[in-house]
């Protein structure tokens, strides 16, 4: 459980989920905090609109890239950490998101969430 305790905190999400549902079960239950302000979103494209959500969308020619794509979305996301003043990074996988933002977490001293979705098959085959 994470008990939050910052008023008029700012939220930084990476996400990838293609499936725009599955997306949404993650950030819906983010929307009814109270105490969450603003919630940027660092993803290839949007998928519904709510005053506390900002997508940030690399330009297209990027997405033809995995490694420019990854880049770019390393570069904004320090710009909108350090800009707007972000509390928590959550990151939905460990990779490339969780990595990335462990990394930003312990450079700018921010709280950090992952969810690390898998199944019993791929947990079986860490062993």
């Amino acid at each position: 459980m994470i008990y939050i305790l910052i008023h008029n905190m700012n939220t930084l999400v990476f996400m990838g989920l293609p499936n725009i549902n599955k997306a949404k079960t993650y950030i819906l239950p983010l929307l009814e905090v109270r105490k969450i302000k603003k919630i940027f979103i660092i993803r290839d494209t949007s998928f519904f609109n709510h005053p506390k959500l900002s997508f940030i969308c690399p330009p297209k020619i990027f997405l033809k890239s995995s490694i420019l794509k990854t880049l770019y979305k390393i570069l904004l996301s320090l710009k909108i950490i350090l800009k707007n003043n972000v509390d928590i990074i959550y990151g939905i996988q460990i990779f490339p998101h969780g990595i990335i933002l462990c990394f930003f977490s312990k450079i700018l001293k921010k709280k950090k969430v992952i969810a690390f979705i898998t199944n019993t098959d791929d947990l079986y085959s860490l062993r």
